[in-house]
């Protein structure tokens, strides 16, 4: 997945939408951060809109992302940022972070890395941290009604912190 996005980067950017659908989530977690307080954004593409949202109110960002080409994006358009590339799959980090956020992202792991990946997530969240993260109705595994069972990922959406 990440070499797609690699080769499209450009074209992403243009075509993401930038009206930011997520700015109520984001406001509902905003107003019980302090300054300053950290933000990890896995599968930030571009940083537009959500980073650019959040590195506009003062959070410090540490987006990663797969596509090499995403994060140049980032790197040039927020070079005081850490911007990380890295497959979701297997990406750790030592580092603790007020709010977590993964929107739109999990939908390209399997079930069982999504699995994987939000144990580990509860590991980045300081204690009294957010998690913010929606994931598409399938993975990309479940091509169709008849992949397994295991394969298909209901829609879900949670926000929880303190």
């Amino acid at each position: 997945m990440p070499q797609t996005y690699h080769e499209i980067a450009d074209w992403f950017d243009a075509a993401r939408n930038k009206t930011l659908a997520e700015k109520p989530v984001l406001d509902a977690v905003l107003k019980h951060l302090t300054d300053p307080s950290s933000v990890l954004d896995l599968g930030c593409g571009t940083g537009e809109p959500i980073a650019r949202y959040l590195i506009e109110r003062g959070l410090h960002l540490t987006g990663v992302d797969g596509a090499p080409a995403m994060i140049d994006v980032c790197r040039r358009r927020f070079p005081d940022q850490d911007w990380i590339e890295a497959d979701l799959s297997r990406f750790e980090t030592a580092k603790r972070f007020d709010c977590v956020i993964a929107w739109d992202s999990l939908f390209h792991l399997t079930c069982e890395d999504q699995r994987d990946l939000l144990t580990r997530i509860s590991d980045w969240v300081v204690p009294e941290g957010y998690l913010i993260i929606n994931y598409r109705s399938r993975s990309p595994a479940a091509a169709s009604r008849s992949a397994p069972a295991d394969d298909r990922c209901r829609r879900r959406y949670w926000l929880l912190g303190r």
